[in-house]
Formats: C-alpha cells, sequence, structure tokens
C-alpha cells in the first residue's frame, strides 16, 4: 500500500488524493506551510522522508495561527 493523502472539499467529498514517491510507506502527519500555504509538507514513517507536494490554491491556517 502507498501511503496517501486525500485532499476534500468543503462538504467533505474527496476531490484529490496525492500518494508518497516513497515507495509503499506510510503516512502519518501532513500540514501546510510555504510564504503562501500552497506547500503541503507529508511525513512518510516508513522512511522518515518529508515530503512536499505544491498546491494550486493555499490550506487554511490553524486556529492558533489565525489573525
Amino acid at each position: 500500500m502507498i501511503g496517501t493523502v486525500w485532499l476534500f472539499s468543503s462538504k467533505g467529498e474527496p476531490i484529490g488524493r496525492i500518494m508518497a514517491c516513497t515507495g509503499s510507506g506510510s503516512t502519518t502527519n501532513a500540514a501546510y506551510g510555504g510564504k503562501d500555504r500552497k506547500s503541503l509538507f507529508i511525513i512518510d514513517s516508513t522512511t522518515g522522508s518529508i515530503l512536499r507536494a505544491e498546491l494550486t490554491v493555499p490550506g487554511l491556517p490553524l486556529y492558533s495561527h489565525a489573525s
């Protein structure tokens, strides 16, 4: 099984899938980052790799980071 991160619409419907490029690992954490929050950082727990996917829309800020 390849590690996967699913992207959902605001209505909870699946709209995208990002598969890890590191093989048959397990994705454990994901966080938006970068200057415009369009980078999605994903952890592969099998290899210890930090993966990055560039998205076309920004992720929402966490409540603790909202201004």
